[in-house]
C-alpha cells in the first residue's frame, strides 16, 4: 500500500487474493518507489496520472484506463502484484466524470 488510507494509494491487496491488488484512483501527480533488485525485473516502479484529453486539465476523480509497462488497459481495476512492481511505469487517465469517454495520446 502507497499510503494510511485508500485515497492516497493507487492500489491495495485484495483480501481474497493477496497477489491481485485492487487499484484506485491516486491523489497524487508522480511518485517514484525505489524497488529492490534482488526481488523485482525493474530498479524502479512510477506511478503517475495524466488528464485524459476530455478533461481539458481539469484533476479528476475518475479512472477506466491504466497503461501499465507498454500495456494498455481499458475498464480493469485489479492487476497481479507481479505485473505491477515490473512495469516500470504505471499511467492512470483521470477524468472528470464516470461516464466521461477517454481519449488521450501516450
Amino acid at each position: 500500500m502507497l499510503g494510511r488510507s485508500s485515497r492516497c494509494s493507487a492500489s491495495i491487496p485484495t483480501a481474497l487474493d493477496p497477489r491481485v491488488s485492487a487499484l484506485t484512483t491516486p491523489i497524487f501527480d508522480k511518485v517514484t518507489l525505489h524497488l529492490d533488485t534482488k526481488y523485482y525485473k525493474q530498479p524502479s516502479l512510477v506511478i503517475e496520472t495524466r488528464p485524459a484529453a476530455t478533461s481539458q486539465g481539469e484533476k479528476g476523480a475518475y479512472f477506466d484506463e491504466i497503461k501499465v509497462g507498454n500495456k494498455l488497459y481499458k475498464s480493469t481495476y485489479r492487476l497481479n502484484h507481479e505485473e505491477l512492481m515490473n512495469a516500470g511505469k504505471v499511467t492512470f487517465f483521470i477524468k472528470t466524470a464516470a461516464n466521461e469517454q477517454v481519449s488521450h495520446s501516450v
